[in-house]
């Protein structure tokens, strides 16, 4: 699909409430097409509202989301899947299907609902399957396959969507580290090849600060701080968002920094340098 609006999202002035319970607060973010952004922060920040809201998911009463110019709130679920794919935490089904009809779901919102399936919907979903290494799953039943397989067979469905936003619900939190890295990399590759838009909620601040662009840290319903992770992953952020004491490195492979608890006697904060330790 072409847009020709640059900001995929939008999110201006969001408030939102469970009950007398303040969720979210005068909440502001643009996302730029193409950007690869994480969400973080402790529980309850309010990450998981967010990324509701985005996906259409909760309805909201202050505030504007908009996705590529289009107010959400007005937007009917079908009209929705055209532009939002989601990965969830846990994938499941009710029924054991075979995991090509698991991907084939991803077509539903591009044709009416007692249509059946065309030769260029099989085409597209036995594509993904290949890119995502699920090709020799498709007979196989869903929930006969590992965690980390389900997660290939979603991610294929959602590249069967054809959308241009991806959004991540700890795409990874069930998985080894085996499968966290393959998932990641997998949704990287297809993010470049696809040019698609992918917004993430993590708790694992070093698994993000490896793949993605941006990172918006949350804390009590905002954005305390939004950059880069080198700009957004540093001792003092950290320790104000979740009172953790840390170690910032870099990855000596990827040059890309890594964080480490750490806490020492005198109370301070520890950067680990190349050439030294830096006391804070």
């Amino acid at each position: 699909m072409n847009n020709k609006e640059e900001k995929a999202i939008k999110i201006k002035d969001l408030n939102f409430s469970f009950g007398q319970q303040k969720v979210i607060n005068n909440f502001s973010l643009e996302i730029k097409k193409g950007e690869f952004i994480a969400l973080l922060g402790p529980n309850g920040v309010g990450k998981t509202t967010v990324f509701n809201i985005i996906s259409g998911i909760l309805p909201f009463n202050e505030g504007e989301v908009r996705i590529f110019g289009k107010d959400i709130s007005k937007m009917r679920t079908k009209e929705t899947a055209e532009y939002i794919g989601i990965v969830p935490q846990e994938s499941t089904s009710n029924f054991n299907f075979s995991n090509l009809e698991i991907v084939l779901m991803g077509r539903a919102c591009k044709s009416s609902r007692f249509e059946n399936e065309t030769e260029d919907d099989y085409r597209l979903a036995l594509e993904s399957m290949k890119l995502t290494k699920t090709d020799h799953l498709s007979n196989r039943g869903f929930m006969e396959i590992s965690g980390g397989e389900r997660q290939r067979v979603v991610i294929a469905q959602v590249i069967t969507q054809e959308t241009d936003i991806l959004l991540l619900d700890e795409p990874t939190s069930n998985l080894d580290i085996n499968f966290q890295i393959e998932i990641m990399q997998l949704i990287s590759k297809i993010k470049e090849e696809k040019n698609l838009t992918v917004v993430g909620t993590f708790h694992d601040m070093n698994l993000a600060a490896q793949y993605v662009n941006r990172i918006v840290l949350m804390k009590d319903g905002k954005i305390f701080k939004d950059g880069t992770p080198e700009e957004v992953l540093t001792p003092e952020n950290i320790y104000d968002v979740f009172k953790a004491r840390v170690i910032i490195e870099r990855n000596p492979f990827t040059n890309k920094i890594y964080v480490t608890p750490h806490y020492n006697n005198h109370n301070k904060f520890i950067v680990k340098t190349e050439k030294r330790k830096k006391f804070i």
